[in-house]
């Protein structure tokens, strides 16, 4: 335990405590950090410049990793911590690895090469007995920049011996480590000669702001089916009826109503106040119409719809009465509308009652959705 006394001075971007009077594994043990993520509390933004720069030497001592709370957002990027609770991210240094989309973040495609390097690093990582981190510091993303370590061995010169990356040392330089970057640099140069695009350039190229607005001129471009209002019929806040069409609204969940002619007496809280909002939008629009999204689920039409114009998705993200699904689902064949639903959920306050796919788990028995909670990440992809 830290004596009352000695000061908290710094937090690394994995939430790590540390002192400038101790060393890093007597002011918090290895076996207490691999046990308990909740110790993982402080941020290194908190810092100052002069304490903790952006290239500050590294804690001498590597740090031992639960492998429970290790999950990947990418080939050299990791989210640790709890599935239900705060995560830290950690860029592992020395190398870039190809793509993976990143729904959460309005990234939609993924490079060549960029999940089989993922699921490669993943089986890496979980058949160690052993990973640990030598922290070096933070980027200007906010990351907290490491070297990895799997079994004593660097996880980035592993990578780079399968031609699964290229190395980064000789663009932002060793961060201190001279050793470490030459031998990153050796397995650069010993292994196969990367299949895929430079991530940089493919990021330039494929994530870039003019794609992006591109995409959704396009979307707004798409033709509209105008829908006979006479013939609208409504069911819950995400699910109407346009004549004998089933419609389910693309890209947000409301929460659910009772079906009890389904064996569903149970509804959700503010089930019926979605419901009722999206009927009266509807009902008190001057047009209303549709752009069919691919595909249908459970017989239902997947469809964005407009009321004069306007996504009436967004009017429910901005009433805070749906859960945006882009996260889970992706773009549906509407990246620019993906990323306006995104944009819309990140601007307002939570919405006041459970997320509805975690609800019908609860409550209706639908299979468990996946817990693990990844933090914000679209501040994170570096460009």
């Amino acid at each position: 335990m830290l004596s009352k006394n000695l000061k908290r001075v710094a937090g690394v971007s994995l939430g790590i405590l540390f002192s400038p009077a101790l060393s890093f594994a007597a002011a918090l043990s290895l076996e207490t950090l691999a046990a308990d993520p909740r110790a993982l509390l402080l941020d290194l933004r908190k810092v100052s410049a002069e304490q903790a720069p952006v290239s500050a030497k590294p804690v001498a001592s590597r740090i031992a990793l639960n492998k429970e709370y290790i999950h990947l957002l990418d080939g050299d990027t990791i989210f640790y911590g709890p599935k239900r609770g705060k995560k830290r991210n950690l860029r592992i240094l020395g190398i870039d690895t190809p793509e993976v989309r990143h729904y959460p973040a309005g990234k939609f495609e993924d490079q060549e090469y960029g999940q089989k390097v993922k699921a490669y690093v993943r089986g890496v990582i979980s058949r160690a007995d052993k990973v640990e981190a030598l922290l070096c510091g933070e980027d200007i993303y906010q990351r907290t920049l490491a070297h990895v370590y799997v079994d004593g061995q660097l996880l980035s010169v592993k990578v780079l011996k399968r031609g699964y990356a290229y190395e980064t040392v000789s663009h932002y330089g060793d961060n201190g480590l001279p050793e470490l970057a030459q031998e990153i640099l050796d397995a650069a140069a010993a292994g196969p000669k990367p299949l895929f695009e430079n991530p940089y350039l493919w990021r330039k190229r494929m994530w870039s702001k003019e794609k992006e607005q591109a995409e959704l001129e396009k979307d707004q471009a798409a033709p509209r089916i105008l829908v006979d209002k006479s013939q609208m019929f409504f069911q819950d806040g995400d699910t109407v009826y346009f004549g004998k069409e089933e419609v389910r609204i693309l890209g947000v969940d409301t929460p659910e109503i009772a079906h009890p002619d389904h064996d569903k007496p149970e509804g959700q809280e503010y089930g019926p106040e979605a419901a009722e909002f999206t009927k009266q939008a509807l009902l008190n629009a001057k047009k209303v119409e549709y752009v069919l999204g691919p595909g249908s689920t459970y017989g239902r039409a997947l469809a964005h719809v407009f009321v004069d114009g306007e996504l009436l998705s967004l009017r429910l993200i901005k009433a805070r009465l749906a859960y945006e699904t882009v996260s889970r689902f992706g773009a549906t064949g509407h990246p620019g509308f993906a990323r306006q639903l995104l944009d819309a959920f990140r601007s307002v306050e939570k919405p006041p009652f459970q997320n509805p796919q975690y609800w019908r788990w609860e409550h209706w028995g639908q299979p468990k959705p996946e817990l693990v909670e990844l933090p914000e990440i679209r501040s994170l992809i570096a460009e």
